[in-house]
């Protein structure tokens, strides 16, 4: 850069040179344009002084001339302006006075090149004007010498232009130059200071980095290593200096770090060295390794364009752990995954089966070639439709963002019960997880049932007495109708007493049946409360005791819910048992049923309830109330304040449950000596009209040409039914059994357009005896009748197109309006759609 900066001249000579030259040029245009003007100037004047003197002398010529007219004429001519009219006079006088173009007139002539001068008598009188030519000789000098010395001027002019543009191109060119050779030595200082800029800033910025870095260019001498590089092989940092070739680092590193102790010749030494020389060239990507410091890198070596080496290495010890730490979790948890008691299966956002554990595959009982990934949730949906029991969400469009939680039990075919719940993933999908509570539901069931029991237990001595009275009044009108068969008002009073009796025992019975029934099927109909508690006024009566009244009051008969009736009852008669033991010296129990009113007031207090419209049943009692401190646990499961084994504490849990799945809530008003109130809230449903049922009973029934097979083993009951059939017109084959029925069948057959059965049966019950008449003709009507409750075989066949239930005692319009609906009813098989 010295010996550069000494051999470039500096500019300041040349602008010097440039800046003279500019001025001797502007000088030298400056000096011949003066004298150009200098020149046209003199011209000018000399010729305007010429034309002047010219001018002068004409008109001292004329005032001669008029002067020497005012003198008497020699030709005798006394006027002067005749004489002067005369063109000969005027003529004689120009050439005399040598005055060209002379002329007399009134007038004065302006126009140019004339002058004129006025003639006046001697009394001063004007005559006329004379006029005359005025010689201008400058004017014509300036006209003969003026174009050629313009032509000269402007050539000097152009000359002196061409001299001062050029001097300007010249002074450019020069400026340039200067400006270029001034530029060029800026750029080489500026590019020699920033190259050793760039050069610190490149060693700062490769000390800076956290790999290991080194750089061999294309003869395998050593141009960078970073700081880095060298704390990476301690043993060799003295030898990182550039300029060494990788070769001799090779070598020395072959003594230092032991590698020529396992070698036995140079040959081996030598294929170790240009094994690490070429290795750059023998790998597409980086290795990994573990070095002598015990860190593990990952050692990437590429050629570089010009045959060099450049080599980086990255400490990846930490990566290394994490790796090794996530391997062993992730271990963990596929063996806690998989060893979890529950079932767990994850949806993606696709909706698409992405993991599970065995669990699941025990649990759900889906077919094991649908457990793999990548199955739609759609395809184990359908199987859930098929078995009728939802594991997974049936509603798969709201199923990758479900709003909530809340577990279900699901009760699969197998008779294993799951509690299922599903909860969203942030990024779309579900996860589902099921637990067996098979045991726990069978033990809740059973406890159930038991406290049933135990009421039915406390029922006994009532029923009995209930029943004495019902058996009393039977028989008793029985034999007084028989004693005056002709007295027919006597006769039909009778009757109508045994009826109202015979019905009350009936509706007792039912009412026991469905307290006792072990039932898991939510079966929701449309309840009238106003029947509910009227049915539940014969029940409850007995059971509370002599000391104990019911009060049942309805303030509206429109009111309907839809609930299972057997649980609601359930429910209603905890209620009771609970106030009756309150009150151990006896009292009243009001039942009182009306619209919920507070509707704001209870949107408020339970902001979760989605139903518009409630029904309000209040249960009341005047006993000891509940203790402030235990009032926050009475719906807790196994929770109890009775005496050990008069109370299981699954009594209000039970209720509470029960509401909350109609969608409603439970509300308690008590205090300590005053009593209780239980309010239920239960949604309200639209008060269905009339049933077909009873529609068909008030209808005139004609059975004609129908041929009904009837199978019951009680003789009396096979007797009653025929009868009530053959009055409508029905043809009747009776059977005393299944299997008599079954033969039957087999003769008549064709003609059979219904089955009215027993359920129980010797030889053949009812449900086998339908079956195998089904088999063989599809489309018959069956009426399944019992007097006990139906068990899961018998329900699950009667809850079917064609088919229904009918409850022992057989009332007779019951039975005709049912076979009526199932005659009547279309024969085109209908698709099922179940609900979760």
């Amino acid at each position: 850069m010295a010996d550069q900066q000494n051999t470039t001249p500096t500019p300041q000579p040349l602008r010097a040179a440039r800046a003279e030259l500019r001025r001797l040029a502007m000088l030298l245009g400056t000096m011949t344009v003066i004298g150009a003007v200098a020149v046209a100037l003199l011209l000018f004047v000399a010729a305007s002084r010429q034309d002047s003197l010219a001018v002068s002398s004409t008109r001292t010529v004329a005032k001669a001339l008029i002067d020497d007219l005012r003198t008497p004429p020699r030709d005798g001519l006394v006027d002067l302006a005749t004489r002067l009219a005369l063109p000969s006079t005027l003529e004689a006088l120009g050439i005399q006075h040598g005055l060209a173009d002379l002329a007399f007139g009134p007038q004065p002539d302006t126009a140019s090149p004339k002058d004129s001068l006025p003639v006046t008598n001697p009394d001063g009188v004007t005559l006329g004007y004379l006029t005359w030519t005025v010689d201008r000789p400058g004017r014509a000098l300036l006209y003969d010498v003026a174009p050629p010395l313009f032509g000269v001027l402007l050539v000097i002019l152009g000359l002196g232009g061409l001299i001062i543009h050029r001097s300007h191109q010249v002074s450019r060119s020069l400026h340039d130059a200067t400006t270029r050779l001034a530029d060029s030595e800026e750029r080489y200082s500026a590019a020699a200071a920033d190259s050793a800029l760039q050069r610190g800033l490149l060693m700062d910025a490769v000390n800076s980095i956290d790999e290991g870095f080194v750089l061999f260019d294309a003869d395998g001498c050593l141009v960078v290593c970073n700081d880095r590089y060298r704390e990476i092989y301690p043993a060799l940092s003295d030898l990182m200096e550039p300029g060494v070739t990788f070769e001799d680092i090779l070598f020395v590193a072959a003594g230092r770090l032991g590698v020529t102790e396992g070698m036995d010749s140079h040959e081996s030494l030598r294929q170790w060295i240009d094994s690490r020389l070429n290795r750059h060239l023998l790998t597409s990507g980086p290795v990994e390794a573990q070095l002598s410091d015990g860190r593990w890198y990952r050692i990437s070596e590429r050629p570089t364009r010009n045959g060099g080496i450049v080599k980086v290495l990255m400490d990846i010890s930490d990566a290394k752990s994490h790796a090794l730490a996530l391997v062993t979790k992730t271990e963990v948890l596929e063996t806690t995954f998989e060893a979890m008691a529950q079932g767990v299966c994850v949806f993606d956002a696709s909706l698409d089966l992405a993991a599970w554990n065995h669990r699941f595959g025990e649990l759900a009982e889906y077919p094991a070639e649908l457990l793999r990934a990548g199955t739609p949730l759609a395809d184990l949906v359908a199987i859930d439709r098929r078995r009728r029991a939802f594991a997974l969400p049936a509603d798969t469009d709201d199923a990758a963002t479900p709003a909530n939680s809340t577990p279900r039990e699901v009760i699969l075919p197998s008779g294993r019960v799951l509690e299922a719940r599903h909860n969203p993933l942030p990024r779309g999908g579900f996860v589902a997880t099921f637990n067996d509570i098979t045991a726990h539901h069978q033990a809740e069931v059973a406890l159930r049932h038991s406290q049933k029991m135990d009421a039915i237990g406390q029922l006994a001595g009532g029923i009995a007495h209930e029943f004495n009275n019902m058996l009393t009044a039977i028989g008793g009108f029985s034999r007084m109708a028989l004693r005056t068969p002709d007295n027919v008002p006597r006769v039909t009073l009778c009757l109508n007493e045994i009826t109202k009796a015979s019905d009350r025992a009936a509706q007792l019975t039912a009412q026991l049946l469905d307290f006792s029934r072990r039932s898991d099927r939510d079966s929701r109909v449309p309840v009238h409360l106003k029947t509910l508690t009227r049915d539940l006024s014969n029940f409850l009566r007995p059971l509370m005791g002599e000391h104990v009244d019911v009060d049942i009051t309805v303030h509206d008969s429109d009111l309907v819910v839809l609930a299972d009736q057997a649980k609601l009852t359930q429910a209603i008669v905890n209620l009771c048992i609970n106030a009756r033991d309150a009150m151990p010296a006896g009292g009243v129990i009001s039942i009182d049923v009306s619209p919920a009113l507070d509707g704001a007031g209870l949107a408020v207090r339970h902001p979760d309830l989605t139903a518009q419209s409630f029904a309000c049943l209040r249960v009341s009692d005047g006993g000891t109330g509940i203790d402030p401190v235990v009032l926050p646990r009475i719906f807790e499961p196994f929770f109890t304040t009775k005496e050990q084994g008069k109370g299981t504490g699954l009594g209000l849990p039970m209720v509470y449950s029960t509401v909350e799945q109609l969608g409603g809530v439970v509300e308690v008003e008590t205090a300590p000596g005053v009593g209780s109130v239980f309010t239920l809230y239960l949604p309200r449903v639209a008060d269905a009209a009339a049933s077909a049922e009873t529609r068909a009973i008030a209808a005139d029934i004609d059975g004609a040409g129908v041929t009904v097979l009837l199978a019951e083993d009680e003789d009396a009951v096979r007797q009653l039914v025929s009868m009530t059939l053959r009055d409508a017109g029905f043809n009747v084959i009776a059977a005393a059994d299944g299997a008599e029925a079954a033969v039957l069948f087999e003769r008549h057959g064709e003609d059979c357009a219904a089955l009215i059965t027993d359920v129980v049966m010797p030889k053949m019950d009812g449900t086998t005896l339908a079956r195998r008449l089904l088999d063989r003709a599809p489309n018959i009507k069956v009426i399944l009748m019992s007097g006990y409750d139906t068990n899961d075989e018998a329900a699950t066949l009667a809850d079917a197109p064609g088919r229904r239930f009918l409850r022992k005692p057989v009332v007779p319009d019951a039975l005709l309006a049912m076979l009526r609906l199932l005659l009547d009813e279309d024969e085109t098989a209908h698709e099922e759609e179940f609900l979760p």
